[in-house]
């Protein structure tokens, strides 16, 4: 395969919604990972360059509180697990994550894929039941994030 081949495949890619690709033929192999832009502690996502924005919260709290809750999204399509079977949830509202650490799993004919957290911070929500089915880039978690606690903690609230 030729650079031109190469490039015509990303330009097919390029305008969908693909974030992963592994493709083979005939002894060829070709594998694409769309990258994601990161903004502070924000991850920007197709989805969100699309024009959706993260949830806020009700109209009672401040604006600044809204930018410190960010979402942890789901990173495919497929049903949306808090544990492992047989086993406690990962995560319960209150408690703490730290970026990577796994918060879910989603399970798609038989593929299971962490959720993990992309912010360090306090789950606030949880935003999907237990076996429920997801989309791709659907937010499953609000996350107040660790800045946001420092201050609060400063201000004793």
């Amino acid at each position: 395969m030729d650079l031109e081949q190469v490039k015509k495949f990303i330009e097919l890619v390029k305008d969908t919604d693909i974030e992963e690709l592994y493709w083979e033929k005939e002894g060829t192999k070709i594998a694409f990972k769309r990258g994601t832009v990161i903004s502070g502690e924000e991850k920007v996502t197709p989805s969100e360059t699309a024009g959706e924005k993260p949830p806020v919260l009700s109209s009672g709290e401040n604006k600044k509180k809204e930018e410190k809750v960010l979402p942890i999204k789901s990173p495919m399509v497929g049903t949306f697990y808090r544990s492992l079977p047989d086993r406690p949830p990962l995560v319960m509202e209150n408690d703490h994550v730290s970026v990577g650490e796994k918060v879910a799993v989603i399970e798609a004919m038989r593929i299971i894929k962490d959720v993990v957290a992309n912010v360090n911070g306090r789950i606030v929500k949880i935003l999907v039941e237990n076996a429920t089915p997801v989309e791709y880039g659907q937010d499953l978690f609000l996350v107040e994030t660790e800045t946001l606690m420092e201050t609060d903690k400063k201000n004793n609230v």
